[in-house]
């Protein structure tokens, strides 16, 4: 594999939003902004590397990818685009520091046959406005209107450009041969 650290061009440009669902299916998600973060994007480098790494990440041959190798991006490319989605790439994340802002919604997934109650979105909000996405994570009592949240995924965007460096497995930039 070959491995390159990723990072974005401008500070607050790292976004990160987390979605939490309850067992009667009603979502909320939580965004948050930071000034900077790291992660390092593994590439298969060889054919023999390749189609292991295609069947565990996108399920299929070598063949297939082959017909539309566009279909299924190895790495990101900076020259191209403005926005990297991490999900669409097998990554880690190195770190990400100071969390500029925090945004919440509540909503019901798309097919779900419920609506939310307007009285019981809002005093969700408004625990999180006040407590913070710690809400979600610290123990409440069994009546909190938080309780029950479970973690269910989470995504990395980048936006306003990013820069690409060739590193090892744990992101340290490789040394210059002399």
């Amino acid at each position: 594999m070959k491995y390159y650290r990723l990072e974005p061009a401008t500070k607050k440009s790292v976004v990160e939003t987390e979605y939490f669902q309850r067992e009667d299916g009603l979502r909320l998600s939580v965004e948050v902004g930071w000034r900077w973060g790291e992660f390092v994007i593994h590439v298969p480098e060889t054919e023999e590397e390749l189609q292991p790494w295609l069947e565990d990440r996108w399920g299929i041959t070598k063949e297939e990818y082959d017909e539309d190798p566009d279909s299924y991006p190895t790495m990101p490319d900076p020259e191209e685009d403005d926005t990297c989605e991490l999900e669409d790439y097998e990554f880690e994340m190195l770190s990400t520091w100071d969390g500029c802002w925090e945004d919440y919604e509540v909503y019901v997934p798309y097919g779900k046959d419920f609506e939310v109650d307007g009285d019981e979105e809002d005093q969700i909000l408004e625990t999180l406005s006040e407590d913070g996405c710690s809400a979600l994570w610290e123990e409440w009592e069994e009546d909190h209107p938080l309780h029950g949240w479970e973690s269910v995924d989470c995504t990395y965007v980048i936006y306003n450009g990013f820069t690409l460096e060739e590193c090892d497995e744990n992101g340290d930039p490789l040394k210059e041969q002399e």
